[in-house]
């Protein structure tokens, strides 16, 4: 009688979709511990690469590479605005079509 339990076969996600779908469900909370220390983290950040980017001595490369920190910081502070949004899931490609 057991048997029947112990020989069924349970379908289970890939990793990676149990990733997107725990993301795709998962909400912003700005008013927790976490987010604190994250914004935080980045406006410490922040202030480093902009310093580092009003040294004179960067090439063009150098330069490029921290401007490409910063705006990677600036969007990590908008997330809170852009939690509506729809977007692509961690793990998703972008669509050939849309470019999304």
């Amino acid at each position: 009688m057991l048997s029947k339990w112990f020989n069924k076969k349970v379908k289970t996600l890939p990793f990676n979709a149990l990733i997107e779908k725990e993301a795709e469900e998962a909400e912003l909370n700005i008013y927790s511990p976490t987010w604190k220390y994250i914004i935080k983290w980045q406006e410490e950040r922040l202030i480093a690469e902009r310093g580092k980017n009003d040294a004179p001595h960067h090439n063009s490369d150098q330069t490029a590479y921290i401007r490409g920190r910063i705006s990677i910081l600036k969007d990590l502070a908008e997330l809170p605005k852009d939690a509506g949004r729809k977007r692509p899931g961690l793990m998703s490609r972008p669509s050939a079509e849309t470019g999304e």
